[in-house]
């Protein structure tokens, strides 16, 4: 058996505390860190972290969790990986829950009852100390959030209002994003503007500002320019070829989310119609493809970076037992950010 040497012998707190020039229970605290606890500066922590990574400690994982009872373990739900708000929401979530010494459980649950039963199941059967719940979407989504109740752990939503009304939650303002979009085609002189609707919640409320711009501006609402547009650019293309094969195309078009807005342009150019000559397109996320498709999209920007990081440091709060849940919420002010997809209604020209 290989005796241990100075050079293979495993770090121990104690290395790390003399490295950093603090004692060895303040070395535990910074390590086992809860955000809103001010028992270690963050100067201190800082220097601690620093210590540990340069001389490689690692801790005990499992003593560390027989000690508190807790996994330090984050269950992180999401509808859609691929989805780049939603890896910006992740990424955001990430730094906090790893700045905190936890791992986290990535879970995707898609948009069917299966997929959000499967997950579900799965999150009972992890003993995880806190869920996070991002972009939960489909027409059970109520369903699926009040089973993550449940499981006696914390739950923070991202993205959508609390759905169950108690739960506290992180999103942008969906309803003046909604309005924000439509003003700017109003504006622009269209009157005959689609909506493209999709399966999230977050829709429902873009909707409500879509709706409350047309009022505002006078304009009748007409319910055959409400159409459903999926959640993929694939979805958003088919919804538009079938919408033009049956009614005048629009001036404009208001999507409900980027990736749909990439599949209505791209039916609308094939269509023979010119983005933004003919029909102007406003998309919602801001995501980074919008500056590089053709044209490049005006669309309605939210911080999803923020948002995650506002979301996790919130459930390691609630987890710390240094804030509560119920009634809680941030909201984010969304951002309008015109390119090249949107130009004057055509009929609105000299």
């Amino acid at each position: 058996m290989e005796p241990k040497t100075k050079e293979n012998r495993k770090v121990s707190v104690h290395d790390v505390a003399k490295h950093a020039n603090v004692a060895p229970s303040t070395v535990s605290r910074a390590l086992n860190y809860r955000v809103g606890s001010s028992s270690v500066s963050e100067e201190t922590r800082q220097r601690v972290l620093a210590a540990a990574q340069k001389l490689g400690y690692k801790p005990n994982v499992f003593a560390r969790s027989l000690r508190s009872q807790k996994s330090f373990t984050i269950g992180v739900i999401v509808s859609d990986v691929v989805d780049e708000h939603v890896a910006g929401i992740i990424a955001g979530a990430e730094q906090v829950i790893r700045g905190a010494s936890y791992a986290y459980m990535l879970c995707s649950a898609g948009n069917s009852k299966e997929g959000q039963d499967i997950t579900a199941n799965l999150i009972s059967q992890s003993r995880v100390d806190g869920i996070l719940a991002t972009s939960v979407a489909g027409p059970r989504s109520k369903d699926f959030v009040a089973r993550l109740r449940e499981q006696s752990v914390p739950v923070v939503l991202i993205g959508s209002d609390s759905m169950l009304g108690e739960l506290p939650c992180v999103m942008t303002d969906n309803v003046k994003g909604g309005a924000m979009a439509t003003e700017h085609l109003i504006g622009l002189g269209h009157q005959r503007i689609v909506y493209m609707r999709g399966g999230h919640y977050d829709s429902v409320l873009r909707y409500n500002g879509y709706r409350q711009a047309l009022q505002a501006a006078g304009l009748k609402e007409c319910p055959e320019l409400v159409i459903n547009g999926g959640t993929t650019p694939g979805e958003g293309y088919q919804a538009i070829q079938d919408f033009l094969g049956e009614a005048e195309a629009p001036t404009a078009v208001f999507c409900f989310d980027d990736n749909v807005a990439f599949g209505a342009m791209r039916a609308l150019q094939e269509a023979g119609l010119r983005v933004p000559a003919d029909s102007s397109v406003v998309g919602f996320n801001g995501i980074v493809f919008c500056e590089y498709c053709t044209p490049k999209l005006t669309t309605i920007a939210q911080p999803s970076f923020q948002m995650g990081r506002q979301g996790a440091q919130m459930l390691l709060e609630m987890i710390g037992g240094t804030s509560g849940e119920t009634g809680r919420q941030v909201i984010f002010q969304p951002q309008l950010i015109v390119r090249e997809s949107t130009g004057p209604c055509p009929d609105a020209r000299s």
